[in-house]
């Protein structure tokens, strides 16, 4: 079993409302790997993924009721059974 040097980690918490949904981590195997221009690509994808997930989860579970509305600008995810 081979091992990978980690240089650096990023942990982006995934909320919607007041709710955790799930965490992404990223890893980076290259010395200073991660850019500004990654946290601002992370921070814009995060909430969008979030809602995602949620609703996927809430689909999954049987439950429809929605928690977040998307405001202008978001992405509005819609989903049927």
């Amino acid at each position: 079993m081979s091992s990978v040097l980690v240089y650096e980690t990023v942990l982006v918490p995934l909320v919607v409302g007041d709710t955790l949904v799930a965490v992404v981590t990223l890893y980076t195997a290259a010395p200073e790997g991660f850019t500004a221009d990654h946290a601002r690509l992370v921070h814009f994808v995060a909430p969008h993924l979030a809602t995602a997930i949620d609703a996927a989860v809430r689909i999954q579970s049987g439950r429809r009721e929605t928690v977040h509305q998307p405001g202008p600008g978001e992405l509005r995810l819609a989903a049927s059974r």
